[in-house]
């Protein structure tokens, strides 16, 4: 065989495995994949003073493994734990899951065409329902098939702070986890994303493919060697091109779809969040009282509480709108206000309790 027809052959072959790897990265760049929910899960929850560490097996069924008070907690007893789940299993590998009781769920259905944009659609989504910043929130998400040309975007949100606390009291690092879970609501099983050092795994496909396109680009100086291997430089071109051609596309795409959902006026139709009950009746006062000179950076439910911290223009203004809510009474200073000369506005502190009485029946209050 000459030396053309073999650069010929070989970047054939490379091309057809750059084609092969690239469909590949496609459907695993988006946010979530439904890989951990078919993993072993060690869930670690905690409620108030009890920590319980249990072994979630891929067919669904849960092994107690470790119980014991936040006081007799260590980190000893979750290598213990972490232990039995692997001589359980033998060499099947375990993700070690933190519990988030307070975290945020809900779901989207979108065309399947929009598997690109889930991310986008899902921060979207929520700049439009949370009452704080993005920044001060762990987002993930899974994509789900739904219906035949549907897909289900089921997300997961919950304030930063709430998990680095949880961490602290548990004396865990972030990179002693790999997960974020959220409880099962009305109609969603657990929804289980990616925290840490696993939330950027997919980044690896992209560096991956790459790679991919560097090898590609070492065979075009060699494509002078012969008529054939110059005829392989023209398709990898011509796929260059459509793959250009495709990522214009996908970004009209995108903007369409942002169009659709915001004159179509009917987004709380495609979504049900489910979460602990009464979170999301809070989320959506908050979110409808706060004037556009204050936000929140933390925010917690503890029993028939509310705790919540942040910035404001005027302390005083803020509390007697939350005063004249339907659902929060009873709105006070936990701390003294002090002003923030970088931000320009006062940092605050502040309880109010819950009317749970008049939570809607579907909501669990």
């Amino acid at each position: 065989m000459s030396g053309a027809r073999q650069i010929a052959v070989g970047a054939g072959s490379l091309a057809a495995l750059w084609l092969q790897e690239w469909r590949a990265l496609s459907d695993k760049i988006p946010l979530g994949s439904s890989a951990s929910r078919h993993s072993a899960r060690l869930v670690i929850r905690t409620d108030k003073d009890l920590v319980t560490v249990a072994l979630r097996l891929p067919e669904g069924e849960d092994v107690a493994l470790d119980c014991c008070s936040l006081s007799t907690w260590s980190r000893e007893r979750l290598s213990l734990a972490a232990q039995k789940a692997q001589s359980r299993l033998h060499d099947k590998k375990v993700v070690t899951v933190l519990s988030c009781a307070q975290a945020v769920t809900g779901a989207l259905i979108v065309p399947h065409q929009a598997r690109s944009q889930a991310g986008d659609i899902i921060r979207d989504h929520l700049r439009r329902k949370m009452p704080m910043p993005l920044e001060d929130l762990v987002l993930g998400s899974e994509v789900r098939t739904a219906a035949p040309g549907k897909l289900e975007l089921v997300y997961l949100a919950v304030p930063r702070r709430q998990v680095e606390d949880g961490l602290a009291r548990l004396s865990l690092h972030s990179s002693d986890i790999q997960a974020l879970q959220a409880p099962a609501g009305p109609g969603l099983p657990p929804v289980t994303v990616p925290y840490g050092e696993s939330a950027v795994g997919s980044k690896n496909w992209i560096r991956r493919g790459g790679g991919l396109l560097g090898l590609v680009a070492l065979l075009a100086p060699l494509a002078g060697f012969g008529a054939q291997a110059w005829q392989q430089k023209l398709l990898l071109s011509d796929l260059e091109a459509q793959v250009i051609s495709v990522s214009e596309q996908a970004r009209a795409s995108t903007e369409r779809l942002k169009a659709v959902y915001s004159l179509a006026g009917d987004l709380e139709r495609l979504a049900e969040i489910g979460t602990v009950p009464g979170m999301v009746v809070i989320w959506d006062e908050l979110a409808r009282l706060l004037p556009d000179t204050s936000y929140l950076t933390a925010f917690e439910v503890r029993g028939g509480e509310l705790h919540a911290e942040g910035l404001s223009a005027s302390t005083s203004d803020l509390i007697q709108r939350l005063e004249s809510s339907q659902h929060l009474h009873a709105v006070s200073l936990t701390g003294p206000i002090v002003f923030d000369r970088d931000q320009g506005k006062e940092h605050f502190t502040l309880r109010a309790l819950i009317r749970k009485r008049r939570f809607p029946m579907a909501e669990g209050g």
